[in-house]
């Protein structure tokens, strides 16, 4: 099961998607930072006092939650969404919470053997999850310092290559799962500069927003490699670039596949747009991905072999038998090959806690 969102940026080190924001939705920041360092006694005593405060609840749920008091912060949580249904903040933690009381659960979804039991609790987490983003687009992600904690490292001798990777491809990942989310773009937007290539999966918005509102969009141009296909789409007008940027950008011409760096190949796809490509990763260990942009949504589309509803292919102009034939193709594939999909949050988590790769930039 998985659950499409405009939730993640997949940062591979092929491209950024967006920016990110915080919106409070009436909730005021001194209200946030004021209950965000108390600890449990303190905050329930503050609920004794003010027991209808929506975000005093929420911020309880999290205190239990970091003392793996699951129970307890399930019933904070869900008593600050009937206090404020439009709380998205604490949907979005609900969402996540059946995954940390059952750290199993990630694999059992992914191999299909959620035990029965647990299928209603894994099918509320995901109503959870759609209806944050459905009521904020740009949730906050704090919760995800409680659901992946990243641990700050500090270095000995910060001139050295290690620090400085680390700050140029890991540090702003390490800011996300903190809400410290104007750092890590900033983070992020550095390492796109120092970046040898950027290649996009696809023309659209989601996929090029990142390049488009880059503050130094002519820092990047030389790395930037659009196909011609890509650029000539008129989907990419709609990227929000820069008068005069696209001029900027020398195309990438190719034709059936093309070798970006050692151990990355991109190969055309056209179906879901007119410059889809796909983009293979073979790193040094060995470990093989493949990543399909918006050829499937889910990787359930791949399982099932069904692609998006008729109206949303028609209302996007892509041609239906090519993807189709492509998700076919993708079914196919060996095991050992890794296919990663834009849209399926779900399924990045799942395999980032199997180990398949961590936060940060692909080989850091």
């Amino acid at each position: 099961m998985s659950r499409s969102s405009p939730f993640t940026a997949l940062a591979a080190g092929l491209g950024l998607v967006g920016s990110l924001a915080v919106s409070l939705y009436g909730r005021s920041a001194a209200q946030e930072i004021a209950f965000s360092g108390k600890n449990i006694a303190q905050l329930e005593e503050l609920t004794r006092k003010d027991s209808n405060e929506a975000t005093l609840r929420y911020y309880l749920g999290l205190a239990y939650w970091s003392k793996s008091k699951f129970d307890q912060a399930d019933s904070a949580l869900r008593l600050a969404v009937q206090l404020n249904p439009r709380y998205a903040e604490a949907y979005l933690a609900l969402a996540y919470l059946p995954y940390m009381r059952r750290p199993s659960l990630f694999t059992e979804e992914i191999k299909d053997r959620v035990p029965d039991k647990w299928m209603p609790k894994v099918e509320e987490a995901n109503r959870f999850y759609q209806r944050a983003f459905m009521i904020n687009p740009l949730v906050s992600l704090q919760i995800l310092s409680l659901a992946f904690p990243l641990d700050e490292r500090g270095f000995r001798d910060y001139t050295s290559a290690e620090s400085q990777m680390y700050e140029l491809f890991v540090e702003g990942f390490v800011d996300l799962s903190k809400g410290r989310y104007a750092t890590a773009y900033e983070r992020l937007e550095k390492a796109m500069k120092v970046a040898s290539a950027i290649v996009c999966t696809h023309e659209h918005q989601d996929h090029v927003g990142g390049i488009a509102s880059a503050p130094d969009a002519a820092a990047i141009a030389k790395q930037v490699r659009l196909t011609r296909e890509q650029l000539q789409s008129p989907k990419l007008e709609r990227g929000e670039f820069r008068p005069g940027a696209l001029a900027e950008l020398a195309p990438l011409d190719y034709q059936g596949v093309y070798a970006v760096a050692p151990g990355v190949v991109v190969q055309k796809a056209p179906g879901h747009s007119p410059g889809s490509q796909l983009v293979y990763v073979e790193l040094a260990d060995g470990k093989r991905f493949l990543f399909v942009g918006d050829i499937a949504w889910s990787k359930d589309n791949i399982r099932l072999q069904r692609g998006r509803p008729g109206l949303a292919t028609l209302l996007m102009k892509e041609d239906r038998p090519a993807v189709a034939a492509q998700l076919k193709a993708l079914g196919q594939l060996p095991p050992d090959v890794h296919v990663v999909v834009a849209h399926d949050p779900v399924a990045l988590e799942q395999d980032l806690a199997a180990g398949l790769y961590r936060q940060g930039f692909s080989g850091m």
